[in-house]
This record gives structure tokens, C-alpha cells and sequence, in this order.
């Protein structure tokens, strides 16, 4: 990928369970500060992609870097301090509030004993109102939508003051105000932040760096004018499509033509 100072890195991610292929030699790199989006089709291995980033999958081979320090080697402690995940929404097995779930995010950083401090509350009262969930604070987690489930565990990942946050379709359930919401909310992090999306026009709009994956391995990767090629695309998603490049910003526009398959 095109950057300047790789701050997370994937080297020679290989996984392969029950002789299915899911992550074939993946090489990524993330710049310190950025927003880079893993973009592919449904089974592509963004969602595992993630997961390896975070030390979860059980890689045949390959390793993870996080500014030069191998994951495997941290504590879990030490990974909960650097590495900030937020989950596709899902339904928790203990009956917790939206509170309770963000107040989570404190566990790494405090010992089991203390309790929470005055600062700690309004930290995390300060995210919940960031991310637009303050409003049911004291409801049961699992009663919330999948759109609220989603703002909820956000609001966890900044309250656990990571220099990386991984996301897995952090715009899924959400509407389209919330989701240039949360968007630009992470735009203005200045953490680096790696997520999975489907909206390819989102995230032409708002990642510094795309990756492009399909059967596990990279396609393509870098800036958005760079890693989103019509052709590129069109091997990806197997369908046809046309990019279109704003010369105001140098933003692409993907359109799908699924009809010119269909007459093709």
C-alpha cells in the first residue's frame, strides 16, 4: 500500500481451515493516523482479515506487526491497550445496559478492584454522546436495534483510548445520516483505523486507503483513485462496472450495470 509509515502490518497472513482457503498470503500494511477500508465480495476474508489483525485467527502462517513489535508476543492486557475492536452487532449472553457495555472499554486500563472515577464517567458519557447512543443509556443492550447495538459498541471502542481500531461493518445497520456520522466521527480520530465495508462509494469518500480482496488474497491496494480500477472491481464482484474520478477531489464513483450481465 502507498504510505509513509506503516503502523500496522499483516505479513504472509495464511490461513486455511478444514482445506478451505481463507486468507491466501495476505500482505497489508497501515499507516499511523489513517483510515484504510478492506472492500470484497461476501466470503472475500475481510471479516477474518480483521480478526487476524487482532490476533484471533488461528493463522497457519504469516504474522502481525504492530510498530514493529510482533501481536503474537503481547499480552492480552497489552492488546486490549492497543487494539480497539468493534464487532458487527450481536446479541450479548449477560443482561448489560448501553452503559454498562462501554463501561468495558476501562477494564484494560484499571485493576479489577478500583472503582470508577468521576473522570471515568464523564469519559465515557463524553463517547456515548459522540456516537449518538446517550439517549439509551440505561437500556438493556440487547433490546436496542442493530443500529443502536452498533453506536453502542463504538462508543466502547473510543472509550478504550487504542491507537488502533478495527470495525467489521460499522455502517450496516445504521441509516444514512448515522452513517456519514460515524464516518467522519473516525475521520477526526487521527487513530489508524482499518474497516470492513460494502459501500463502495463510502468508502471512496472517507478511507485514505482501500484494499481489495477476493478469495483471501489482495487484488489490489492503496490510495482510492489507485486500488479502485474498474477492472479491479469488476474481478472482485464479478459484475460489470464503470468509475467515474471527481476532478474536484480525485474521488472515485463506482456504479454497478448487473444488466449488462445479464444481456451479456
Amino acid at each position: 500500500m502507498e504510505h509513509s509509515e506503516p503502523f500496522l502490518q499483516a505479513e504472509g497472513l495464511h490461513w486455511k481451515p478444514e482445506d478451505k482457503l481463507v486468507l491466501d498470503r495476505v500482505d497489508c500494511h497501515f499507516a499511523k493516523g489513517k483510515i484504510s477500508g478492506v472492500v470484497g465480495a461476501n466470503g472475500a476474508g475481510k471479516s477474518s482479515l480483521l480478526r487476524a489483525l487482532q490476533g484471533l485467527t488461528p493463522l497457519d502462517s504469516g504474522e502481525v506487526f504492530i510498530d514493529g513489535k510482533v501481536l503474537a508476543e503481547l499480552s492480552r492486557t497489552q492488546r486490549a491497550q492497543t487494539i480497539a475492536a468493534v464487532p458487527q452487532s450481536t446479541a450479548l449472553l449477560f443482561s448489560l445496559t448501553a452503559y454498562e457495555v462501554v463501561r468495558m472499554a476501562l477494564i484494560p486500563w484499571k485493576s479489577a478492584l478500583s472503582s470508577d472515577t468521576r473522570q471515568d464517567r464523564a469519559w465515557l458519557e463524553q463517547c456515548m454522546k459522540q456516537t449518538g447512543c446517550i439517549g439509551f443509556v440505561n437500556r438493556n443492550y440487547n433490546s436496542l436495534s442493530g443500529g443502536e447495538q452498533q453506536r453502542v459498541l463504538l462508543a466502547r471502542a473510543l472509550a478504550q483510548k487504542t491507537e488502533i481500531i478495527l470495525l467489521d461493518e460499522p455502517t450496516s445497520h445504521l441509516d444514512i445520516f448515522y452513517q456519514h456520522e460515524v464516518l467522519m466521527l473516525l475521520k477526526k480520530l487521527n487513530k489508524t483505523i482499518v474497516l470492513s465495508i460494502h459501500d463502495l462509494n463510502l468508502a471512496a469518500q472517507y478511507c485514505d486507503e482501500i484494499v481489495v480482496l477476493k478469495q483471501g488474497q489482495v487484488l489490489m491496494a492503496g490510495a482510492p483513485k489507485t486500488a479502485m480500477q474498474q477492472s479491479v472491481l469488476q474481478d472482485a464482484f464479478g459484475l460489470p462496472c464503470s468509475v467515474a474520478i471527481n476532478p474536484g477531489n480525485g474521488i472515485p464513483t463506482v456504479c454497478f450495470h448487473p444488466e449488462l450481465k445479464a444481456n451479456g
